[in-house]
């Protein structure tokens, strides 16, 4: 396998012009993994393929699959539930993951490479996670493959309540552009790239063809009265309804060649796009893009920094204005985007090379999704810790976390503390079976993302807010989202919350400032049922500046205080064993706070505490 390895592709051939964007993206890694190598291509929508001579081959082999020394999943949808069609049960199913990738891993190199999710928009985690043989498929798949990677976050979030390891990269297709050296563009041409509906299925009864026409017609007046617009069809069915938006002069680009529309995005000063891989493919040329979709497979754009729209919200002057700005700082955006494509790209050679090899990665901080087995008994402490805020495990699922904040007007976390804080949490405190038995109470709640995103994964959820600060937000968020969360909204002191009710109850970099800690601990040890979950996390001096300090101004949690009042409550169970540091002095990670009465360096604790 070390010289010239045969790698066979999972693919589709002569379909689809993004899965050729992404197999030339995998390429990439391999051209430079390897001196040599020979691709092999099954096509999944035809399984003679799995023998038959297609492209540029040149070998017949008996099964592709069975004869090839690696198999590559070349970044196609894996995660889905859309009505009866399912990851299980549609037609490659069987004879490709069943009949071989089940049966040939991990023993052959198997590669889940860009694995995405499709539902209807806006869906979530828990459509997938409701059917039991979709979350079967993913544990089978995820035990096959040595390595996958997930190119939207979405698919991050299924795997991520599965427990399945895998690192969140942009899709593959955003590497194509790795193998060319186009120069220049073609003069402030706009690219525009319109598909009925809005993109390639009707996935909602709701989608209005009438509205998304008019919706068209109102984006090409509006760009065109900023630049030249060149058309982009991948297919007829696309040039047959970009021609009645075509003004006089104007061009409608379709080809038989794949090849040829990577030139064509390269030359273009913007992008804006129904087909997610046009876009992304033009991304990686280092072009400002903006996608317009409806289903989830828009969110592709989330681990690039690509702006996404849902087709029947989108308007022309919103997009126009995306585009305006792209344009307008072109030079910072091209190099922020190279720069992600060639690091990104790293990350992609590194983990092919060691999955192939097995080269031995430390599996939990390399990877979201390992369970981390932390301490033992009922009780764990911990102080932010640079090693982990820096694993690809942490910085991974807080990029997951904050595309999902960003997409629905949450808060995002952008401090280094909390990118430590609620990683440790997932990877320390989370370890369900099936998130929509999980009732969960978040104390002094604010618009921090990860209720919701708990929610996403199908846990019911109440808030408890202060004094309906947030109440119009958290409305319009539940009204665009579905998503099972309530509230309410008075001060935790005067809260009615129902007793033995909670499976976790949640405090996020809360309670260090709340004066009524002490009724805040005796309410969430209340509404916990036996053997509930406690969740604490606050800010604390590091150990060396003297552990007593607070750091604000009064009324706060000192580590004294977090021992009398939540480590030693009653509810939690008798310990004598203290909330220890477990780190070395040059590990842990301090921030400067200059808001507190005592200014100086801070650092989070975190704790998780079961109800006896």
């Amino acid at each position: 396998m070390l010289n010239d390895p045969k790698i066979v592709f999972m693919t589709t051939l002569g379909v689809n012009v993004g899965d050729e964007f992404i197999r030339e993206g995998i390429f990439s890694f391999f051209d430079e993994i390897f001196e040599s190598w020979t691709p092999f291509y099954v096509n999944k929508h035809d399984l003679l393929s799995l023998k038959a001579l297609h492209l540029d081959e040149f070998t017949t082999l008996d099964d592709k699959f069975r004869d090839a020394d690696i198999i590559a999943q070349a970044g196609a949808p894996v995660y889905w539930k859309i009505g009866e069609s399912t990851s299980y049960s549609i037609e490659w199913a069987e004879e490709l993951w069943q009949k071989r990738i089940f049966v040939l891993g991990p023993q052959k190199p198997i590669l889940n490479i860009s694995a995405g999710a499709c539902q209807p928009y806006p869906d979530f985690a828990r459509t997938f996670l409701s059917d039991p043989q979709c979350v079967e498929f993913a544990r089978k798949a995820a035990a096959a493959c040595r390595w996958t990677s997930v190119r939207d976050p979405l698919a991050s979030q299924i795997l991520c309540a599965l427990r399945i390891e895998h690192e969140a990269l942009p899709c593959a297709a955003f590497h194509a552009a790795r193998r060319y050296n186009f120069k220049g563009t073609f003069g402030g041409v706009v690219a525009v790239n319109l598909m009925p509906f809005g993109g390639h299925f009707r996935l909602r009864d709701d989608i209005d063809d009438q509205a998304w026409e008019a919706a068209s017609q109102d984006l090409v007046k509006s760009l065109r009265k900023y630049h030249r617009l060149l058309f982009i069809a991948h297919d007829a069915s696309e040039k047959a309804f970009m021609e009645r938006y075509r003004s006089e002069g104007e061009v409608i680009f379709h080809s038989t060649s794949w090849r040829d529309y990577l030139h064509v995005y390269a030359k273009s000063s913007a992008v804006v796009s129904n087909r997610v891989h046009g876009a992304v493919c033009a991304a990686g040329f280092g072009r400002p893009a903006v996608i317009i979709g409806n289903d989830t497979r828009l969110l592709i754009g989330d681990f690039i920094g690509i702006p996404s729209l849902y087709a029947m919200e989108a308007k022309a002057g919103q997009i126009v204005d995306l585009i305006e700005d792209g344009i307008r700082g072109r030079k910072a955006e091209g190099e922020r985007l190279i720069h992600l494509r060639e690091e990104s790209a790293g990350r992609y050679r590194s983990a092919i090379l060691e999955s192939i090899f097995q080269t031995g990665r430390g599996k939990v901080t390399s990877s979201i999704g390992g369970k981390a087995d932390r301490t033992s008994g009922t009780k764990r402490f911990a102080l932010a810790s640079k090693t982990e805020f820096r694993s690809g495990s942490f910085q991974d699922l807080m990029l997951t976390l904050n595309c999902f904040a960003k997409r629905w007007g949450l808060r995002q976390l952008s401090t280094t503390l909390e990118g430590w804080e609620y990683p440790w949490f997932w990877f320390n405190a989370f370890d369900v079976a099936d998130w929509s038995q999980v009732r969960l109470l978040d104390m002094d709640s604010d618009l921090n993302p990860m209720p919701w995103f708990m929610a996403s994964l199908g846990a019911q959820v109440e808030l408890v807010g202060k004094g309906g600060m947030w109440t119009a937000e958290w409305e319009q968020i539940r009204r665009r989202t579905g998503l099972k969360v309530d509230w309410q909204v008075p001060s935790v002191k005067q809260v009615r919350i129902p007793e033995h009710c909670f499976d976790v109850v949640t405090c996020f970099s809360a309670a260090e400032s709340d004066p009524g800690q002490d009724i805040m601990v005796a309410e969430a040890a209340k509404a916990l049922r036996r053997g509930g979950t406690f969740l604490i996390s606050l800010r604390l001096r590091p150990p060396s500046w003297g552990v007593n300090l607070p750091w604000r101004s009064s009324g706060v949690l000192t580590i004294k205080k977090f021992t009398q009042t939540i480590w030693e409550h009653p509810a939690f169970g008798a310990n004598e064993e203290k909330p220890g540091w477990h780190l070395c002095p040059d590990d842990i990670m301090v921030e400067t706070d200059r808001r507190c009465r005592f200014p100086g360096p801070i650092t989070a604790g975190a704790a998780v505490l079961r109800k006896k």
